[in-house]
């Protein structure tokens, strides 16, 4: 005889309750959600300032970067003529010096006499977990170390979080990622950062703008979706005055920094192509390429390190990027400053005359 289980009406209640703590909790969730992804700060109008005078140029082939060899991070130059040799007087060529800040992403203009940079607090540097890009502000500085020049507060424009600015290729106008916690857009300014125009109007995360070099279009990374982890980011094109995007990458890898080569037809690009592994503690992340129209991408880098952040030479020949060296380099991560050839891939690492303990990185040409 088939014996049917009676259910305590006492579970019962503990159901209907539990489904109802649940809803709330659901809903709290829902509208907490829903503000962070609307929140705003009053900012102040900002004030109108100009880019500085600067009568000296970088010569064609030098490199800025980054580095915390001072104890902060400071931005430097670096001639490439002399590179791979010892650099000496690197330190002469310091740029910033305030250790009160992280000064890193340099940037050169078109013209080569302006630097453009980001700031935020000693120790924080680029750190995620440290909220970095709700701290961030953008400045410039002429590449003989005068006219410093700070151009965006942290709380410009009521953007709750912003970054990566670069140059248009006439060096009037800047493009950014900008916006709330949760869902930054593509913003283009002007050259000093008044003006904001919004670019996209996406959802997730849309991020690590450039132009290409006829300014007309911009290369950023986006999700497909409003659910944006970091293993969607794919690589999107933009026209510079808005519209529909163009995806050029499907295939589940991380992908950042995206730049166009001089002539417009390769993007090179970051990815992160494997996860953390016997040591490896970032994982693998190497340089990719793919056409500016879209297609097949083929890596540029392929030896189980770290090498981040393209910067192409001014005649296209050579990436500029930092590197981790698993086995070489300290532990953790430990970045130095590289060069691989487009055509070939053999790498050269610049030295820099970096101390033993100390960090290059964020190349820009």
């Amino acid at each position: 005889m088939n014996e049917r289980r009676r259910v305590p009406r006492g579970c019962l209640i503990t159901v209907g309750v539990v489904a109802a703590l649940l809803a709330l909790v659901v809903g709290v969730v829902v509208v907490k959600v829903w503000s962070v992804a609307h929140e705003s700060v009053d900012a102040p109008d900002l004030a109108d300032v100009s880019l500085p005078t600067v009568a000296a140029t970088l010569p064609d082939g030098d490199v800025v970067f980054d580095s915390d060899r001072s104890g902060n991070y400071e931005l430097y130059t670096l001639a490439t003529a002399t590179a791979p040799a010892t650099v000496t007087s690197v330190e002469a060529l310091a740029l910033t010096d305030d250790p009160r800040y992280d000064s890193w992403w340099p940037r050169l203009s078109p013209d080569r006499r302006h630097v453009l940079f980001v700031r935020t607090p000693a120790g924080v540097h680029d750190n995620a977990a440290k909220m970095a890009f709700k701290q961030l502000s953008v400045w410039v500085v002429g590449v003989d170390g005068t006219g410093l020049t700070e151009l965006l507060p942290d709380d410009a424009h009521g953007w709750v979080q912003f970054g990566h600015p670069e140059w248009s290729p006439d060096g009037r106008s800047l493009v950014l990622f900008a916006g709330n916690a949760v869902n930054p857009n593509i913003w283009i300014t002007d050259a000093t950062g008044r003006r904001p125009r919004q670019v996209t109007d996406r959802g997730g995360a849309n991020l690590d703008p450039s132009f290409s070099p006829d300014g007309d279009t911009i290369a950023f990374v986006g999700c497909p979706g409003s659910i944006c982890t970091p293993g969607r980011h794919e690589l999107y094109t933009v026209a510079a005055s808005g519209g529909p995007v163009h995806r050029l990458t499907d295939d589940g890898h991380a992908d950042y920094d995206p730049y166009f080569s001089p002539d417009g037809a390769t993007i090179a690009f970051l990815t992160q192509t494997a996860g953390p592994s016997d040591g490896r503690i970032a994982g693998e992340w190497n340089i990719r390429l793919v056409a500016a129209r879209g297609g097949d991408v083929s890596r540029l880098t392929d030896d189980g390190n770290v090498n981040s952040k393209p910067s192409w030479s001014g005649d296209g020949t050579t990436i500029y990027f930092h590197r981790h060296v698993y086995g070489r380099d300290r532990a953790p991560l430990q970045f130095g400053l590289w060069s691989v050839d487009v055509t070939g891939g053999e790498m050269t690492a610049l030295d820099t005359g970096r101390p033993p303990a100390a960090n290059d990185e964020y190349p820009g040409t």
